[in-house]
């Protein structure tokens, strides 16, 4: 075995480097010195950040046996949930500094490491087996964060709703993929694509494919697969909660394009294509409509990221390098724009142990007016808010003719989506308008008045 291969996987090495210096810290420095370990990880994280954007990736490269790849757009999304992440590091620092979590806070950095090394796999796999063990990696350690507060009731509640679901939908996303075993022979991505393309469309590839977005779709809280995500983020601490708000979210979606597209790219348009047209738009609309009835401020998150879920879910649609384009920078702005919110209700709890929208802050606490620059800026209320939260909610998709796929070998099909209307919220959440492209304008209608 030739181990100059492990080089290839350097930003995951990196991860085990931080996760190791972490552990190391937190067992055998002085008691009187854990009480940096927040900061300690925090460093660390920041020079393994700032050393993957100082040191990006050139060329795509593959290893152990093409089961594995690190690439430009790999490297790319991989920064943008590293940046997430430190951001998460960084809100956590309060909320691990109580007395309640003193005694654990290290194995919390230690638990959020190892997750994010899941995703990282995720991303890079091109082998379900690979694909997998990035999977459970990312899947395990969450459950276990969401279940850090002993003392609370609501956590262990929302630990054991998330570990049943995670390994349910791990169960039927296996199930997919032994169909698609038995189909092709082989879980290579490229294999499978062979394959499928000398086979052949057949029900039982429908059937596979089903179950396979049936799992993806509990890991995304897609609707029908969100009843889980209200209350593990309202039992969760705020901090785990951001974190599966958007990195894992942001991961979950990138890793998903590149398998449906690389594996099942030639049968899009008749075999999955459909699934998640409707999925999409059921997402978005039961996630903004049932936002409006929740009165606790990590619910009414969970519900909007239930929607945003849908909206990413939209450069999966696009099938193309504009796709992907659409899909990292909407989950860039996501990372900001999420973790910003998760933020203020984080400063609100530590402050007053309340996130309930019903029981807001006194007016001379100096929190008392982040709550009122939340609901206007969270919603796009304020006039420049609106106008880029509009422009980023339109992705762009299926008007750029001549731009070929990079993820999946053929012809792009530039007017595959003028028939699809897109879900966009306006003002607020749960104001859903219906819009229609149209050959004279080119964003939605409601987009293109002028005033007066």
């Amino acid at each position: 075995m030739d181990y100059s291969q492990f080089l290839v996987m350097r930003q995951e090495i990196a991860l085990l480097v931080v996760f190791l210096l972490v552990f190391l810290y937190d067992t055998f420095m002085p008691k009187g010195a854990l009480k940096g370990t927040s900061w300690f990880a925090v460093a660390c994280f920041a020079i393994y950040t700032a050393w993957c954007f100082l040191f990006p990736v050139t060329q795509d490269v593959q290893a152990f046996d093409g089961m594995y790849v690190t690439s430009k757009v790999c490297a790319l999304i991989k920064n943008v949930l590293n940046v997430g992440a430190l951001i998460v590091l960084v809100q956590s620092t309060t909320w691990s500094a109580t007395d309640e979590q003193s005694q654990r806070r290290g194995e919390f950095y230690e638990l959020l490491v190892v997750t994010h090394f899941g995703t990282h796999l995720m991303i890079s796999a091109l082998h379900f087996q690979v694909y997998l063990i990035g999977l459970d990696s990312a899947s395990l350690p969450l459950a276990a964060m969401v279940a850090f507060d002993k003392n609370r009731y609501e956590s262990h509640e929302a630990a054991i709703k998330y570990m049943l679901t995670a390994v349910f939908s791990s169960a039927v996303f296996m199930m997919g993929l032994s169909f698609v075993y038995g189909l092709t022979g082989t879980m290579y991505f490229s294999g499978i694509a062979s394959a499928l393309s000398a086979s052949g469309n057949s029900a039982l590839l429908i059937c596979a494919l089903a179950f396979v977005i049936s799992g993806i779709g509990f890991k995304l809280s897609l609707v029908p697969f969100h009843l889980w995500t209200a209350d593990v983020y309202q039992g969760a601490p705020t901090s785990v909660t951001s974190y599966l708000s958007v990195i894992s979210k942001g991961a979950a979606a990138s890793a998903v394009m590149e398998l449906l597209v690389q594996c099942f790219g030639a049968f899009s348009a008749v075999v999955w294509e459909w699934m998640l047209y409707a999925l999409i738009i059921l997402t978005i609309t039961v996630g903004n409509l049932f936002a409006i009835r929740q009165k606790n401020m990590k619910r009414f998150l969970a519900f909007s990221s239930i929607s945003q879920a849908g909206y990413i879910m939209l450069g999966i649609e696009g099938f193309s390098s504009v796709g992907m384009g659409a899909l990292i920078f909407y989950v860039l702005v996501y990372v900001f724009s999420n973790l910003g919110a998760f933020g203020v209700i984080g400063a609100i709890e530590n402050k007053t142990g309340k996130v309930s929208m019903t029981e807001r802050p006194v007016a001379h606490q100096p929190l008392a007016g982040l709550l009122d620059d939340a609901r206007h800026v969270l919603p796009g209320r304020y006039p420049a808010v609106r106008r880029f939260l509009q422009q980023v909610l339109h992705l762009h998709i299926g008007h750029q003719p001549g731009l070929g796929s990079h993820l999946h070998p053929g012809a792009y099909r530039s007017d595959q989506h003028h028939h699809l209307a897109l879900l966009l919220p306006a003002g607020g959440q749960g104001h859903v308008y219906l819009a229609r492209r149209t050959s004279d304008c080119q964003l939605p209608l409601h987009l293109c008045r002028t005033p007066g």
